[in-house]
Parts: structure tokens; sequence; C-alpha cells
């Protein structure tokens, strides 16, 4: 927020609750929407507004303004349309610190991401 700390700006606080895909490339079977709603995507958005309310107590910028949104969809599109849709100029993730064994059986997500989109990536750590 201090790189963005002259300018008018909105950030987007987004969670991917990512669909299931197997390795053999089928997806899993899609939960209903009574499902997502009560389950992972309000649990999600719980989340995200305890990490709001840690951001509001930084020094405040009323040139900035923080949007939340959560959701259910395939994580790499959802980044894309994001990006797409909303003009967004940077994108932040935070990695998962993967073992060896889990880097070569699950291609971590920051990497598909960083390969597939044209705009700046900044990637933070756990």
């Amino acid at each position: 927020m201090e790189l963005y700390r002259k300018s008018t700006c909105i950030f987007y606080l987004i969670h991917i609750n990512p669909i299931s895909v197997y390795t053999s490339g089928e997806v899993a079977l899609y939960e209903s929407q009574e499902l997502q709603a009560q389950g992972l995507l309000k649990e999600s958005k719980k989340k995200l507004l305890k990490l709001l309310k840690k951001i509001e107590h930084l020094p405040f910028n009323p040139k900035q303004t923080f949007q939340i949104q959560v959701h259910y969809a395939f994580f790499t599109d959802d980044i894309k349309q994001e990006v797409k849709n909303k003009n967004i100029e940077l994108i932040v993730m935070v990695a998962k610190n993967l073992n060896f064994l889990q880097r070569i059986l699950f291609r971590p997500t920051v990497e598909k991401i960083s390969y597939r989109t044209k705009i700046p990536f900044l990637v933070l750590h756990e």
C-alpha cells in the first residue's frame, strides 16, 4: 500500500476457492449453490473481513479503497477474468510453502498464474 500512497486506487482482496480437477483432467462434481454459500464461501469471506479489519488499523489514506470478494471457480481462469474486468495492474499472491514431493505432484498455483498473465506479479511467502 505504501507503494501506491500517492495514487488513487482500489485494492481487491480476492479469495478463490478452486474447483477441484483430477489429474486425469476430469472436473470434480460441482457443489450445489446452497452448499457453496453456506460452506467455503462463507468461511473465506469471514477471513477476508478479519484481514480487512487489520488493514483498517494501518495509517489511513483516503485515496485507497478496499473491496473483498470470494469466488468458487477455476483458479487461473478466474484470475484472468478479474484482471480483465477490473483493469487490475498488479497481482500480489501469497505462495504456500511446498516440499519437494508436493511441488512434483501438484504444480504450484503461483507458478501457473505467473506464466499466464501479462501484468506485473508480486509473490509473498507464508
